[in-house]
């Protein structure tokens, strides 16, 4: 069926049904959107939240096993061997309660593709610690590949945060939280000379390979320290600052500047190994006082950020739901009012043509006075476009009852017309048979007696004719 002979009301619900559409398509991708990101913010705290504490715990356990490995290679005695055990079954701890953490099903359904793939690349790094140590203990590795493989277990740990942090959505928001996590890494470097301090200082020797790789970990330190620390947000910078002693960073940077400059040639390292311990120890908490509480901010933004963005998507989806079913409802208001006052102008019309026109007709022809303004109704009439085709309505059915009126009364006029004819004829007729009838007393010819009598029958006819 074609759309000229469909309906009024399926064409206005068209013509409405059309812009509503795209009404709906703009509204789903605004809600859709909205719900994504505010999605990604409760993933990336649930992310932060429970894999933080487990990941810090396990790179603190990574770390002190990496600075006893140090010092069991450069002294493999049974006491160092002990400790290092001890340290072992910490890290063994540590690693279980993050696999516990990393299986759990929070952070399962809240694990991006990348977060999840960081987390199994650290758990099979960790998964391959018992054959690391047995190396370690049967010294079939050296201590460098040792050392390098303790850094990329605690490098793993980071992608993992890193990657729980990226969650949050655009770069904008995600730079100052990587910022935090390469504070952390700053720290991760100062730790890694630490440890390869601590196994020069058990072998009681720096040479020029450990000088080396000692002087690669400061560079890498301090350029890591100070880029994140140009992007952190103004309250973590705040925070560091506060909690960084000027005196301990100054210390730290004269012992590094000491070291970087002595010679291979020195049989121990230039400084001395508790003024270095000391000095590292109270920087490192320090730095790890202002990520903790830096990571905690993250954690405790990402959830106001997430339930703000969850309060305006219900408000915006509340908001568009009713605009939407306001629409349809006033769209489906106006339609039936349009249907309805169309639907009484053909009522009329069906009226006047088959019911009021006829009767007046029929009142006409049977000799009744009619009244026009009573036999047409007007219909009430508005100034929009219908209600001006009610008033042409109005004006042709009018028009049609006073020319049916007036026809009526032209065909009246000419039925007295030959009324008064026949009238006039009917009485010459009477005149004409009474002089007949006088002109018939007085013949006496038979022929001429004939004669009129048939005069008279003619006149007889013609009268009852008339």
């Amino acid at each position: 069926m074609s759309l000229r002979r469909r309906s009024v009301l399926l064409r206005v619900a068209l013509l409405v049904l059309v812009p509503l559409v795209f009404l709906v398509g703009i509204f789903t991708y605004s809600i859709t959107t909205s719900a994504r990101s505010a999605l990604a913010l409760i993933r990336s705290k649930v992310m932060v939240e429970d894999l933080g504490q487990p990941v810090a715990v396990l790179q603190r356990a990574l770390t002190h096993e990496r600075a006893q490995v140090n010092i069991y290679y450069a002294s493999p005695t049974s006491e160092t061997l002990a400790v290092l055990r001890g340290r072992q079954a910490i890290t063994e701890r540590a690693a279980a309660s993050f696999s516990a953490a990393a299986r759990s099903a929070p952070v399962r359904d809240s694990a991006s593709p990348a977060g999840r793939g960081a987390i199994a690349v650290l758990g099979r790094q960790l998964a391959g610690l018992p054959a690391l140590r047995a190396k370690i203990t049967s010294m079939s590795m050296s201590g460098q590949d040792a050392f390098a493989a303790y850094n990329g277990m605690v490098a793993a740990s980071y992608k993992v945060l890193e990657q729980a942090i990226r969650q949050e959505g655009p770069s904008t928001h995600v730079l100052p939280a990587i910022a935090v996590i390469e504070l952390a890494i700053s720290k991760e470097y100062l730790q890694q000379e630490s440890a390869l301090l601590d196994g020069d200082f058990a072998a009681h020797a720096f040479p020029a390979s450990a000088h080396q790789a000692f002087v690669s970990l400061v560079g890498a330190h301090r350029l890591l320290y100070e880029q994140s620390y140009s992007y952190l947000s103004p309250q973590d910078r705040r925070q560091l600052n506060h909690d960084l002693s000027p005196r301990a960073a100054r210390t730290l940077a004269m012992l590094e500047n000491r070291l970087v400059a002595s010679s291979a040639r020195h049989s121990a390292p230039a400084v001395s190994e508790r003024s270095w311990n000391d000095t590292v120890a109270v920087v490192s908490s320090q730095i790890q006082r202002a990520v903790g509480q830096a990571e905690a901010r993250l954690v405790s933004n990402a959830r106001s950020q997430a339930n703000a963005e969850l309060r305006d998507l219900y408000l915006e989806g509340g908001i568009g739901l009713a605009a939407v079913i306001l629409s349809l409802a006033l769209s489906w208001w106006i339609a039936f009012k349009l249907v309805r006052q169309l639907r009484g102008l053909r009522d009329s019309a069906l009226d006047m043509a088959t019911v009021r026109l006829p009767d007046v007709v029929r009142r006409l022809r049977a000799g009744e006075e009619v009244d026009v303004t009573a036999q047409v109704p007007l219909l009430r009439a508005g100034p929009d476009e219908i209600g001006q085709v009610k008033a042409a309505f109005n004006a042709a059915q009018h028009t049609a009852v006073e020319a049916a009126v007036d026809e009526a009364r032209v065909r009246r006029g000419i039925n007295d017309v030959f009324r008064n004819l026949a009238r006039r004829s009917q009485s010459l007729l009477e005149r004409q048979m009474t002089l007949l009838d006088s002109l018939e007393r007085r013949a006496v010819e038979p022929d001429d007696l004939e004669g009129l009598f048939r005069m008279d029958h003619l006149a007889t006819r013609m009268r009852r004719h008339a």
